[in-house]
């Protein structure tokens, strides 16, 4: 006899846990803009197609326009491509092996415009290809703090 079966798709209950996510901008001086760089460790691996998901700091000016050239993964074999609806950022893992850490820069960026630092990253999660929750950062990331005010320059105004 040969056994007969169905397609079934199966759905996790609870997320796997992302472990650690940082930002880093290139400067440290308000208003500027720069590159932040993320770093995001994970328990289940990425794989290509899966989306991480952010809201940045309302202090934190993010690029108005999306582009292919936005972002960039630090590690030349992999590649990754955003996607920003005002604070909300989609970072897609689009081709490299399976990782369970990824690092990647944002170009464009611009810092706080005070040295007080910003509220956290928030809402951090990955998704497959399907939009399944795969991972979650249970609490809210580091914030950004400058350490240096805005450059001062002066000029005669009469």
């Amino acid at each position: 006899m040969i056994d007969q079966g169905y397609n079934q798709n199966i759905q996790t209950s609870i997320a796997g846990q992302i472990t650690d996510f940082t930002v880093k901008p290139t400067s440290l001086f308000n208003g500027d803009l720069n590159t932040y760089t993320f770093s995001l460790k994970t328990i289940i691996p990425l794989i290509p197609g899966d989306v991480i998901s952010f809201i940045a700091p309302n202090s934190i000016t993010l690029p108005k326009t999306n582009s292919t050239n936005l972002c960039f993964a630090e590690d030349s074999t992999q590649t990754v491509t955003c996607g920003i609806s005002g604070q909300n950022v989609l970072v897609t893992y689009q081709s490299g092996a399976n990782i369970t850490s990824l690092t990647w820069s944002m170009l464009n960026v611009t810092n706080p415009p005070s040295i007080q630092k910003s509220s956290g990253f928030t809402k951090i999660s990955i998704s497959d290809v399907k939009s399944y929750l795969v991972a979650e950062f249970t609490s809210e990331s580091n914030g950004v703090t400058n350490v240096y005010p805005a450059n001062i320059t002066s000029a005669v105004l009469f």
